[in-house]
């Protein structure tokens, strides 16, 4: 992915886990990285290997291809049921 990919992604991430109710520490365990990890993610200041970014989708219950895109009505919603305990 280009390096502007990710400043693109940066915001939904953050957004998407805020929507969906997630702390840092949540998501991160579910992704099995550390929370540092995931805010540079967020932040936009690391790069996101396509795994990550397909765990990502599944948490927050949206097509990976949603990330990527800035068109907001390119997003398929899919039902998930995730708990974080």
């Amino acid at each position: 992915m280009k390096e502007e990919t990710y400043r693109k992604i940066d915001r939904r991430l953050w957004e998407l886990r805020k929507q969906r109710g997630f702390t840092r520490e949540q998501a991160a365990r579910y992704l099995g990285i550390s929370q540092k990890q995931l805010a540079r993610y967020e932040k936009g200041r690391e790069k996101i290997s396509t795994d990550i970014l397909e765990r990502l989708a599944r948490l927050y219950g949206c097509d990976y291809k949603y990330l990527l895109d800035d068109n907001e009505s390119s997003s398929e919603q899919i039902v998930l049921t995730y708990s974080p305990h």
